[in-house]
């Protein structure tokens, strides 16, 4: 949950990172995260109350009752707290992916700057000034060294925090899909549309919210999927830093931290049950599929079993 020790606890840790980078020459994105993260509230919670609004109907249909009104809020209440739950760390995943982001920027300045200097070996260049860069390209290193394995200690720390709601709320997204699919697929065998106006509107809604699910799933993976591939994307620019860096001290720690890195390689994943990320989409709807298949198979009479009409003459 968002009010959770543990979730505070990274909120407090992702601004120590933030601090840290603003010491570097990064500025923060307070005020941007901030109206970023107002906007997506709204407009869950108007996505919440129309989901209400649309279930009050729908059971007010035919007659009036005050008890048909409260059923929708109780009703779907656990429903909105795993989808805020699931949001908030959506936004929280998504930020420390900026984070990783501005780190490997950093190294690629860095990378840069190792690359002008090789140009100008050939020019007189003090001996004291080359130890005074090489001393503060070192610091720098073990400070964003610092800066990616708390981030990396961050991300799975969110991990645990919100895997339980993640991983109900992606079986949420499989039966939602599922029941979608054979939706469609009934309508499209029956040939015809509702003409009820109450089978109708059912039938609306459950493919406009099924939709919306696909894109709070696909979205979702995403996120997790480009968090992971930023983290992932630094020891490629670590090797480009040693190659064009000459210090054997700063080499040699830079491979040790790119070895760290592989050991411990970054990934998200509900309850150890799957990771999340484009692998999950793919499997994800291949399932799909094949459910959609064994229920279409289960509902097809079979041709081989003939019952014989019954004879009404003796």
């Amino acid at each position: 949950m968002l009010c959770s020790k543990e979730s505070k606890i990274c909120i407090r840790k992702l601004s120590i990172v933030d601090n840290t980078l603003e010491m570097l020459g990064t500025p923060k994105k307070y005020r941007q995260l901030y109206s970023w993260l107002i906007g997506i509230i709204t407009g869950w919670i108007s996505l919440a109350l129309l989901v209400d609004i649309s279930d009050i109907v729908w059971l007010n249909y035919e007659y009036f009752s005050i008890t048909r009104i409260l059923v929708p809020f109780i009703g779907n209440y656990l429903d909105h707290v795993v989808n805020f739950n699931v949001l908030i760390c959506g936004i929280m995943v998504g930020y420390t992916g900026s984070r990783f982001q501005r780190i490997n920027e950093y190294i690629r300045d860095l990378c840069q700057q190792n690359t002008e200097q090789d140009k100008k070996r050939n020019e007189l260049i003090l001996v004291n000034q080359r130890r005074l860069e090489t001393k503060k390209c070192k610091q720098y290193m073990w400070i964003i060294m610092h800066l990616h394995l708390q981030l990396c200690s961050i991300s799975r720390e969110l991990n645990k925090v919100f895997s339980v709601q993640m991983t109900l709320q992606t079986a949420y997204y499989f039966v939602t899909c599922v029941d979608m699919s054979r939706q469609i697929y009934r309508i499209y065998i029956d040939g015809n549309i509702a003409s009820e106006i109450g089978q109708a509107i059912d039938n609306s809604s459950l493919f406009i919210f099924g939709f919306i699910n696909n894109v709070k799933f696909i979205a979702l993976n995403y996120i997790c999927q480009s968090l992971c591939d930023k983290a992932n994307e630094t020891i490629a620019i670590l090797y480009k830093l040693s190659n064009y860096n000459s210090d054997k001290d700063l080499n040699e720690q830079i491979l040790q931290f790119i070895l760290q890195i592989k050991q411990r390689e970054l990934k998200l994943s509900g309850m150890g049950l799957f990771y999340f990320g484009y692998n999950l989409i793919r499997k994800f709807y291949m399932s799909v599929a094949t459910v959609l298949v064994i229920i279409i198979q289960m509902s097809l009479p079979n041709s081989n079993h003939y019952i014989p009409p019954t004879n009404s003459t003796n």
